[in-house]
């Protein structure tokens, strides 16, 4: 028999973000009432990331001075390709248009954005404008629903058209380690809790030899936009996870990107399995089965993203 939920909305939740974010996120109807309460109640939406205790992000926390090694000096002109004495466009390169969109086309495989930081001198400048080579650190300001699914609880529509190449909003969460995310993953498989612990994989050259380092950030229960985010398979997945960095940070921020041009009213999707711009995991043909191949005795959560070419089960990283 189908449970019929008592449906409502409460205008408490116009805004999921409570003002942290340039605009407004209102949760729209209609919402099954114990979804928005539970919501209420378990989740906090935060804009900054939560480190583990002693970890620091900055290069220069140790002194002021160590600051100036990694800033640009550009109070005059924005930082973009035509600046040719910006110190980080000139070191990491500058991907972004005028209109403040990832040039996704010209990107370069496996690459990591680096941004301005909020120590260079364009943060601190006389001009009205934003500088546009950090267009992550400005929030969300595309115009997003938080909406009820049919079979996949919450998830984020577009509010207006989407360009290609925007930027929607970063994965925030608590920093985890891998053993306290193989905790958290097994402990939440265990009382059919949803899993929103999300592995970014930044390809590197350390000392000649190509490296994957790996951030864990768990959203479940402190996060911003992107916990709303479900998963699609291709072609129908709307947006792709790019590690940005900001000059002289040490951890990377996964960052949403629309991968290309969306409608008003599509809702926002990325893929599960790219948490850095291609395939990691193994082999498509895992897919077909229901079980996790390290634990037979548990079962997959199924895909319903309804794509022609879906892959029937979840992804999941088996190093947790």
């Amino acid at each position: 028999m189908t449970e019929i939920l008592h449906l409502c909305f409460d205008p408490t939740m116009q805004d999921v973000a409570d003002g942290q974010e340039p605009s407004q996120i209102p949760v729209l109807p209609e919402v099954p009432e114990q979804a928005l309460a539970n919501l209420k109640q378990s989740f906090e939406y935060i804009t900054d990331w939560i480190l583990p205790s002693g970890v620091r992000n900055s290069l220069s926390d140790a002194s002021e001075d160590d600051a100036l090694d990694y800033t640009c000096s550009c109070e005059d002109m924005p930082c973009n390709d035509k600046n040719i004495e910006c110190t980080c466009v000139i070191d990491y390169g500058h991907y972004y248009n005028s209109e403040g969109q990832l040039m996704l086309d010209e990107l370069p495989e496996h690459h990591t954005l680096y941004e301005c930081s909020p120590e260079c001198a364009c943060h601190h400048t006389s001009r009205k404008v934003a500088c546009p080579n950090a267009v992550t650190q400005g929030g969300v300001g595309t115009r997003i629903s938080v909406r009820w699914t049919e079979d996949r609880g919450f998830g984020l529509f577009a509010e207006e058209d989407i360009a290609k190449g925007s930027f929607l909003c970063c994965y925030v969460g608590e920093v985890i380690s891998t053993t306290e995310a193989k905790r958290r993953w097994r402990a939440q498989v265990d009382n059919g809790y949803s899993n929103y612990i999300l592995v970014l994989k930044e390809e590197t050259n350390i000392k000649g030899q190509k490296q994957i380092l790996k951030t864990t950030i768990d959203a479940r229960t402190r996060g911003n936009l992107g916990h709303f985010l479900n998963h699609a398979c291709p072609p129908l997945t709307t947006h792709v996870v790019i590690p940005v960095r900001t000059v002289g940070t040490l951890i990377p921020r996964p960052a949403f990107f629309a991968a290309r041009d969306i409608k008003a009213g599509e809702e926002l999707t990325w893929d599960y399995e790219d948490a850095g711009g291609e395939t990691w995991l193994f082999h498509e043909n895992a897919y077909q089965s229901p079980a996790f191949p390290d634990h037979a005795e548990m079962v997959r959560t199924p895909c319903h993203c309804g794509s022609p070419k879906c892959r029937k089960w979840l992804a999941y990283d088996p190093s947790l």
